[in-house]
C-alpha cells in the first residue's frame, strides 16, 4: 500500500492508495492515516480514492473500518470512491456498503462530503 495524500479545501482531504491493502502493508500500523494527514485527521472529511488499488484483504478491510469509525466518532467522514470490481466485490460480500460511504466516483464522493467541484 503507498498512501498520498492532498488537501482539497475546507477541512476536506484526498487520499490515495496505489498497490494492494494487506496485512504486512501499513493497515497493520493503526495511525498510518493519522502519521500522513496529521493530528485532527479524523475529524476532517476525507476522500479515500481506491481507483488504484489492486487487493485488499481481511487486514485492509478492518483499517478501513477503523478509519471510518474513529471519523464518525471525531465529527469527520470517510468517503471511499473509485474502486476497481473486485474491491466493490469484496465490499459487498463482507456487507461493508451497509454502513461504509462507498461511491463511483470523485465527483460523488465530493458531493457526498459537501465540497465545490474542481474548476476545469
Amino acid at each position: 500500500m503507498k498512501l498520498t495524500a492532498r488537501n482539497v479545501e475546507n477541512g476536506i482531504v484526498s487520499l490515495h492508495n496505489t498497490g494492494e491493502i494487506r496485512l504486512g502493508d501499513r493497515p497493520a500500523d493503526k495511525g498510518a492515516a493519522e502519521a500522513l494527514l496529521g493530528p485532527g485527521c479524523y475529524t476532517r472529511k476525507v476522500l479515500f480514492d481506491l481507483k488504484n488499488t489492486s487487493f485488499i484483504d481481511s487486514a485492509g478491510v478492518g483499517w478501513i473500518v477503523r478509519f471510518h469509525k474513529l471519523c464518525e466518532q471525531s465529527g469527520g467522514m470517510l468517503v471511499l470512491h473509485s474502486p476497481q470490481p473486485a474491491i466493490v466485490a469484496i465490499l459487498r460480500l463482507l456487507h461493508m456498503d451497509r454502513f461504509l460511504h462507498i461511491v463511483d466516483d470523485e465527483a460523488a464522493a465530493r458531493a457526498m462530503a459537501g465540497a465545490e467541484a474542481p474548476a476545469r
